[in-house]
């Protein structure tokens, strides 16, 4: 979506440390080493927010051409989600690209509870993002929301595709061969 949207500054909304903007060592297309996403993507800026990662509180008062939010919504509070995701869309100029796990995080809270506390299937993210996007109509957006598929060989993750992009513009998001794409909401 940076290229398709022709981006030049990100924003990582949920970013924890951002250790995979320091340490990632992705190839470009011809199989080159890039020695950061920031290069790979070949952006300007990528501004990294986590609120509870005191080096990324301070929520920018700007906004960005992007915006990055990837396993972050489900970690949020029900009745918090539509300001969380009308802050995200507030911050972008271009695009905003998410991904949604829709099962139990491996991990607990310290106080027992299951990280993931907002586990919804896609056609309720489906209407909170429509409810969002109609004020941010210049604003494309690809939401992956993640399932777990099990089977007799094993779990393998099943997304589904939520988006404005235009059908021909859909084509051009590529998923790893090992995810499967179950159906396409506009």
């Amino acid at each position: 979506m940076v290229d398709l949207t022709d981006s030049n500054t990100l924003l990582d909304y949920g970013s924890g440390k951002g250790i995979q903007y320091k340490t990632v060592l992705p190839e470009d297309e011809n199989r080159v080493a890039c020695q950061k996403l920031q290069d790979y993507w070949e952006t300007s800026e990528i501004y990294c927010y986590d609120p509870a990662y005191p080096p990324h509180q301070n929520l920018p008062n700007r906004q960005f051409d992007g915006v990055i939010s990837t396993d972050v919504l489900e970690r949020c509070h029900q009745e918090d989600m539509k300001w969380v995701v009308n802050e995200i869309f507030s911050l972008a100029k271009r695009f905003v690209f998410a991904n949604i796990a829709c099962y139990r995080a491996s991990k607990s809270l310290p106080n027992g509870k299951n990280a993931h506390c907002t586990i919804r299937p896609s056609v309720w993210w489906d209407v909170v993002l429509k409810s969002i996007t109609q004020n941010y109509s210049e604003v494309e957006y690809c939401v992956l929301v993640k399932y777990i598929w099990l089977d007799i060989k094993g779990d393998e993750p099943v997304f589904q595709v939520l988006s404005n992009l235009k059908p021909s513009e859909q084509g051009e998001i590529e998923l790893s061969p090992s995810s499967a794409t179950i159906h396409k909401i506009r």
